[in-house]
């Protein structure tokens, strides 16, 4: 753990060294972390495509949707599935996102179903074989865009209170499970757990579930279940995402979703949602077995989308309104957070790192000797230029040779970048001039 801290020190020091050196924004790759965009009041269709373009610039690679049966039924027979999926394919396409369905059945403590299935549980064949009929049908029309799929939104906590029908819904999953593995094995399947008060308290449907499952996902929440943040949310990062890949057992981990709300009713505020941000990127950023990282959500909810979610999750306490009412990045409006900062920030820290991982195993690129004296060589079969820049930032030397005259610069250490003759960086480290 402290040869990864001194790792992100270092990384954040070239950061905010050579920031004028590579532009950024060109050079992300794309990466593990999305923001689900509740768009502020008053943005337009071009103001939501500026914002994913420019995320996407920053190395984004994550989208999902989450939708009940009785939500994806009314899109389906309305006719506006293919428009739907259409536009799926063109975050996939124009923006280079990964997208996950999750068919939020059960949810948290409710099961919303067509008004067909109403009074019924998954005790009920009738229900089961229905919703694994029309499942099964949403994965065929869906295929073409989807990464990953889910059922059941914290679903673990949802049979906490009725135990009763897990047994069904275990066989359920299994049921699907099976159906997407034999059809469509480039998507990743799995049922939404909690953390918190699922897989660190009670693991049972993960157990139930695990053998099938191609993942783990799970929902980040730290809070208390009266939705006051736990007191210590910060600083318990790091030994929760230590647990969370132990429960994992070597199987991909999928954080669905996370987020902190700002509202001081919950001992929150907005510097702490920041700080919670940039932990957050801090103990995931370093760790490829975690796939994704959602962050919910961009903007504050209205007012009419509060009321929906306290009616849906038939949740009335003030405090479930005040975390309703405060999950964004921005308010309503579209006025920033402390938290945006950040995480844009960190967006750019995991993009230049990024970059500077895959420069590392890159061994096709040579720069000897180093230190050096009089002369620098560049061993690479193909264009490039070199640039060579001072601890300030001001480029003092470029070359397009393989062999570059460095003996007019005073001795120091210096930062030389090799690009490729589209721009994209190969190769940065520092060079001692003797």
């Amino acid at each position: 753990m402290k040869n990864k801290k001194i790792k992100i020190i270092i990384i954040l020091i070239i950061c905010l060294t050579v920031n004028s050196i590579i532009d950024v924004k060109a050079q992300c790759p794309t990466g593990k972390y999305g923001i689900v965009p509740v768009w502020p009041q008053g943005w337009s269709y071009t103001d939501n495509e500026n914002w994913y373009q420019m995320m996407s610039d920053k190395g984004m690679g994550y989208s999902h949707s989450i939708l009940t049966w009785p939500e994806l039924e009314d899109i389906r027979s309305s006719g506006q599935l293919s428009a739907f999926i259409n536009y799926i394919a063109h975050l996939r396409n124009d923006y280079n996102f990964k997208y996950h369905l999750l068919i939020r059945n059960p949810s948290t403590t409710v099961n919303p179903v067509p008004v067909a299935y109403s009074g019924l549980n998954f005790e009920d064949s009738v229900l089961t074989n229905a919703f694994y009929d029309f499942v099964t049908e949403i994965i065929d029309s869906f295929a073409v865009v989807l990464d990953y799929l889910t059922i059941g939104g914290e679903s673990d906590v949802y049979f906490n209170a009725y135990p009763n029908e897990i047994d069904e819904y275990v066989n359920l999953l299994s049921d699907i499970a099976t159906y997407v593995h034999s059809n469509y094995t480039s998507i990743k399947f799995a049922t939404v757990l909690t953390f918190e008060h699922g897989i660190q308290t009670n693991d049972t449907l993960w157990q139930l579930t695990q053998n099938f499952s191609d993942m783990l996902a799970i929902t980040y929440w730290p809070l208390n279940s009266d939705f006051t943040i736990i007191s210590s949310a910060v600083n318990d990062i790091e030994n929760n995402i230590t647990d969370l890949l132990i429960a994992a057992d070597n199987k991909p981990v999928i954080i669905k979703e996370s987020g902190l709300p700002s509202s001081t009713l919950l001992n929150s505020s907005e510097t702490i949602q920041a700080q919670f941000v940039e932990e957050l990127f801090r103990q995931t950023m370093n760790i490829d077995q975690i796939e994704i990282v959602g962050w919910d959500f961009l903007a504050d909810f209205d007012k009419e989308r509060v009321d929906y979610w306290v009616n849906f999750q038939q949740i009335y306490t003030p405090e479930f309104r005040a975390y309703t009412e405060t999950l964004g990045l921005m308010d309503t409006l579209g006025n920033q957070k402390p938290g945006y900062d950040v995480y844009l920030q960190m967006m750019d820290t995991v993009c230049l790192q990024n970059a500077v991982n895959q420069i590392e195993h890159s061994n096709n690129l040579n720069i000897y000797p180093n230190p050096a004296d009089n002369i620098v060589n560049i061993e690479y079969d193909k264009e490039f230029l070199m640039e060579i820049f001072d601890v300030t930032g001001r480029k003092v030397l470029a070359s397009k040779l393989k062999q570059t005259n460095i003996s007019g610069l005073n001795p120091a250490t210096y930062i030389i970048v090799v690009k490729n003759k589209d721009g994209v960086l190969l190769k940065l480290e520092k060079l001692i001039k003797k």
